[in-house]
């Protein structure tokens, strides 16, 4: 009987509870449940909900930026640049101080640029890749990724060495094991002719990679060339 009467009075709770929340609560909730899908579909359904209240409701508009960031990073990983943007631009226009928003941004309009042949859209992308990538580190000076972004893009886009070799000194600085700047900065150090500290950086790189790992051919096939060329000498 006890146990009966416990049942019931959840019910009744449950009952005043749900009889209270209004249909905009309702839907809230749905677009709560549906924003931490791993899917992308359901997030676009609580996008819509949100944009729906979010002029209204501060939890709309909080669910509203969170979904849009989550979005909008689903979408640069899958590589759908433009749809991305679409989204991130949206959570930067409604707080601009989102630094991982400022990234993907960045991130998108680097393979933007790098697709594009269009000189004209070719140089607006890379201001905007230049522009999210600064503000990213003007935000989070500590933002590893942000930082070899940079410098990376400076290597790609504008065969600009020089920053591209401080911006990636800064993320060996923030995380020594970070194989994917020693890579670059080995081909800057190759192709200024300095055959000696690029073969550093590959050596380097070999004590870091795992044994199994796909690269280490990669890296053994240039300090061979770079042995060969240094042998010619």
């Amino acid at each position: 009987m006890r146990k009966i009467l416990l049942i019931f009075v959840s019910f009744f709770i449950l009952l005043l509870i749900f009889s209270g929340c209004s249909s905009t609560d309702m839907e809230l909730l749905k677009a709560n449940r549906l924003a931490g899908s791993k899917e992308i579909q359901p997030r676009l359904q609580a996008y819509e909900i949100y944009s729906k209240y979010a002029s209204t409701n501060a939890q709309a508009r909080s669910g509203l930026l969170a979904v849009c960031k989550s979005l909008g990073i689903s979408y640069t990983l899958e590589n759908q640049y433009n749809e991305a943007l679409k989204f991130l631009l949206q959570a930067l226009e409604m707080d601009p101080t989102q630094y991982i928003a400022h990234y993907y941004a960045g991130v998108c309009y680097a393979n933007l640029w790098a697709n594009e042949f269009s000189p004209t859209l070719k140089e607006e992308y890379k201001q905007k890749a230049l522009m999210h990538y600064q503000i990213t580190i003007e935000q989070v000076p500590s933002f590893t990724s942000a930082h070899y972004g940079l410098g990376f893009f400076y290597y790609q886009a504008m065969n600009d060495y020089k920053k591209a070799k401080e911006e990636l000194e800064i993320v060996l600085k923030l995380d020594p094991k970070y194989v994917r700047a020693y890579f670059v900065l080995a081909q800057i150090a190759y192709l200024e002719g300095n055959l000696g500290l690029a073969r550093d950086y590959y050596t380097k790189i070999l004590s870091l990679l795992p044994s199994k790992d796909y690269r280490r051919q990669t890296v053994l096939d240039n300090i061979a060339r770079i042995d060969a060329e240094l042998n010619t000498k």
